[in-house]
């Protein structure tokens, strides 16, 4: 009896070590790359809570252990600690052998100080209400409609326009990711040929300051909705009164007269096709032959074996379940300015950037 109880347990073991060996053999890294894309929506939301409660300001002067950093933050330090771990894995902030936290290269663009802070462009994303769309993303699949607005029954729009602390968030998210990518803007186009530039949509004024910047004979108005542009930042206390002039409104409606250029950057790709045509109609009707529409935006390229991971592919995803945008091929483009009245001269592609400037005509 005792015999076979003991090869019993011999058999068992046998059995339990056999069943780890294989199961190691599964494990590889083409398994282990999809475990991590499933969990990337933790770490996505360590770093919004990084951004939001401004935890590389706070080790901007030195580093600092946990206890410390929970104190300033007025948070509980287990829950933190385990927040943190996470991040320094991610090589986010990192971890002194005396135990303390401290910036590194990439949280400096954490930093509200930094000239090209993404603080704000992320902690934009701890809105709910994005994050709860972007959970619902079955509802968008299965209607085809954003699931923002079969959610709360409005758009994302006209909840930003309604709710003033969500649309201040947005708004200062959107013009410090923008900051970057207006200087090569400012620099990849030959503005100075022109006496006008109207920025539409221009948020807090930091392309037409560029613009204005690099190029000193243009004048330049700012358009966007009249709450947006009520203190436009990067025009106050810049000495350049005489050179610009803000008007609010909705482009929708109508757009400014008067210019010889209309900058649209990163509006078409929040919109479908109809309400983008919509948009550009209303700036053709100003145009004259020699006046010219720039539409700033990614150029998507179809998808391909060689297409490769990309935050702007990545986005495709917000734009489903927030608007009914979409980033759009040079060949979509072409599609939509002709349906405007537009024809594209050329795509200028500034160095350093992801997004692109195609220059369009009248037909």
């Amino acid at each position: 009896m005792l015999r076979k109880i003991i090869l019993g347990v011999m058999l068992s073991k046998a059995a339990m070590a056999n069943s780890f060996e294989n199961a190691g053999e599964e494990i590889n890294p083409s398994r282990e790359h999809l475990l991590s894309i499933s969990f990337s929506h933790n770490i996505a939301r360590a770093l919004h809570i990084a951004a939001e409660h401004k935890i590389a300001d706070k080790l901007e002067s030195e580093p600092k252990l946990l206890e410390e950093l929970a104190e300033e933050l007025h948070v509980n330090k287990d829950v933190l600690y385990r927040i943190m771990k996470v991040l320094v894995t991610h090589d986010v902030f990192d971890y002194t052998e005396d135990r303390k936290f401290k910036i590194n290269d990439h949280s400096r663009f954490l930093l509200s100080s930094h000239p090209h802070s993404l603080r704000t462009a992320i902690a934009k994303e701890m809105d709910l209400r994005r994050w709860n769309s972007l959970g619902n993303l079955e509802i968008s699949l299965r209607s085809g409609k954003p699931s923002f607005d079969m959610l709360y029954e409005e758009s994302f729009y006209e909840y930003l326009e309604n709710n003033s602390g969500a649309k201040a968030r947005f708004d200062a998210g959107m013009s410090d990711y923008s900051v970057g990518e207006d200087i090569a803007i400012a620099k990849s186009f030959p503005f100075n040929k022109y006496d006008t530039v109207i920025d539409v949509g221009g948020n807090q004024g930091s392309l037409i300051y560029q613009i204005l910047k690099n190029h000193k004979k243009v004048e330049g108005v700012l358009f966007d909705m009249p709450n947006t542009i009520q203190n436009p930042r990067y025009l106050i206390n810049k000495n350049m009164e005489h050179r610009y002039e803000i008007i609010g409104g909705d482009f929708f409606e109508k757009v400014p007269e008067g210019g010889d250029v209309y900058i649209l950057k990163r509006i078409i790709h929040n919109w479908d096709d109809e309400r983008a045509v919509k948009i550009l109609k209303n700036c053709v009707k100003n145009l004259d032959r020699k006046g010219r529409i720039l539409i700033v935006d990614v150029i998507d390229e179809d998808l391909s074996p060689q297409t490769k991971p990309s935050p702007f592919v990545d986005a495709e995803i917000s734009s489903i379940v927030l608007n009914r945008g979409a980033e759009r091929s040079l060949t979509m483009f072409e599609a939509l300015c002709k349906k405007a009245g537009l024809k594209i001269v050329k795509v200028h592609r500034p160095n350093g950037i992801k997004v692109g400037i195609i220059e369009a005509a009248k037909l």
